[in-house]
């Protein structure tokens, strides 16, 4: 039992083994966040926000502008997620997509829904359902195949993680009878669109696009999470945002919220706004940036938010272009490695800062595997495998048989990367 009462998921009780010993100073080849330095315009446009946050809406728990920041959001997710009629009334803002994650998983127990996750998936889905009483009904991998009840039930909640926070790539949702096709996701009782990244994207913008539209429209109930520190380098702003269709799930959330922390931090809703604006700024062709950037700086002035003028907001997109660059040259790099291969299904990233490659070699067994990776962070070169990402060491074995593997950062310089695949080759 951990303090709450409640017995960890199994990958988070095994990163205490897995860290057993290894020391702070470790270098770190998996990061969990987008590691690119914080861009110059958005540390400007943070200090003007917080001057507007500190004029009125820090001496109130919430107030009526919340309501425009809201409304605000809901007309660019609209035009992002390519739905139409999204209201105020189904944006709820959270402490980071974790804590989402919990409300979700908390509702998802109320109705008596159980989550069919994929795997990789991230710790929170089955902390939250362990503490929720929730079982998890199956997992599947990026084809779809899947270990465990997946069909589509009432009493099932489908997690589809687009494009997955651990490889970045799109996984086909379980039950899908043709490859490349989505599919799989009526007659679910609920979706849960977690979509991590967007930004930079690494597959033709359109394409990314269609992919996420398609799995919004495919499901007739659904909430997408949407994580903007993680897009924006902010994680420490701890920013999430979701947006339902449900509005059992919005209650739910309301009366959490109220026993819990009444109202979350002021900066939260404009800092998931101007993400949102950024995202379909980086989506819009060249032809058509003026007239959109107009557009999203007269949303912001309705409600009551400055927005970077077009010099900025034209060094961030270049910026982004450069990321870009970077990690498609990094992605590059991890090709070339001869004791490194791609997971079935998954072999180019959509979007995003990490991947997860498999390590070419035969550990014997996953408790030698764990071995040899603590050995490896004592030396100085911290790794985050495979079963740091969810279910146990049976259903992994059942889904990649044989695989041992590791997630690997792409936003780091290349040089790093490439000094760290000389440990690592080392270590091997």
């Amino acid at each position: 039992m951990n303090g709450a009462g409640f017995t960890d998921a199994p990958c988070v009780a095994y990163y205490r083994t897995l860290r057993e010993g290894v020391g702070q100073d470790a270098r770190q080849i998996g990061y969990g966040v987008n590691k690119l330095p914080v861009s110059p315009v958005l540390r400007t446009y943070l200090q003007r926000l917080y001057g507007v946050l500190l004029g009125d809406r820090m001496t109130e728990y919430d107030s009526a502008w919340d309501r425009d920041v809201r409304e605000l959001i809901a007309g660019l997710a609209s035009e992002y997620l390519g739905v139409s009629a999204l209201d105020e009334s189904q944006v709820v803002l959270c402490h980071g997509t974790t804590e989402a994650i919990s409300i979700a998983c908390g509702y998802g127990a109320s109705r008596g829904m159980a989550p069919v996750l994929p795997l990789p998936v991230y710790y929170a889905f089955e902390q939250s359902a362990i503490r929720n009483g929730l079982p998890v009904l199956a997992y599947y991998d990026p084809l779809g195949r899947h270990v465990g009840e997946a069909a589509p039930q009432q009493a099932a909640m489908l997690v589809d993680v687009a494009p997955n926070g651990v490889l970045g790539s799109w996984f086909q949702q379980p039950g899908t009878a043709v490859a490349g096709h989505v599919g799989g996701s009526q007659g679910y009782g609920h979706v849960l669109i977690d979509h991590v990244f967007s930004l930079p994207t690494l597959q033709p913008g359109g394409d990314f696009l269609a992919q996420l539209r398609d799995r919004v429209r495919r499901a007739p109930a659904h909430t997408v999470c949407m994580t903007p520190s993680k897009d924006l380098s902010l994680p420490g702003v701890r920013s999430g945002l979701m947006i339902t269709t449900d509005p059992g799930l919005v209650a739910y959330a309301q009366s959490d919220r109220f026993e819990r922390g009444y109202a979350v931090h002021g900066a939260i809703g404009p800092v998931a706004a101007v993400h949102l604006a950024f995202v379909l700024l980086s989506f819009t062709e060249a032809r058509e940036l003026p007239m959109m950037l107009r557009r999203i700086q007269a949303a912001f002035a309705r409600a009551s938010l400055p927005f970077p003028d077009e010099d900025q907001v034209r060094f961030f997109l270049a910026e982004s272009a450069e990321s870009r660059t970077l990690f498609s040259r990094n992605i590059e790099v991890l090709a070339d490695c001869d004791y490194l291969s791609q997971v079935e299904g998954a072999q180019t990233p959509a979007a995003g800062y990490s991947t997860f490659q498999w390590i070419d070699r035969d550990f014997g067994s996953p408790e030698l595997f764990t071995k040899w990776l603590n050995s490896v962070g004592r030396d100085g070169l911290k790794l985050n495998p495979n079963y740091l990402f969810g279910a146990d060491q049976e259903i992994w074995e059942r889904l990649y048989p044989g695989r041992y593997g590791i997630r690997i950062n792409i936003s780091i310089p290349t040089e790093e990367l490439m000094a760290n695949l000389t440990l690592l080759r080392a270590a091997l």
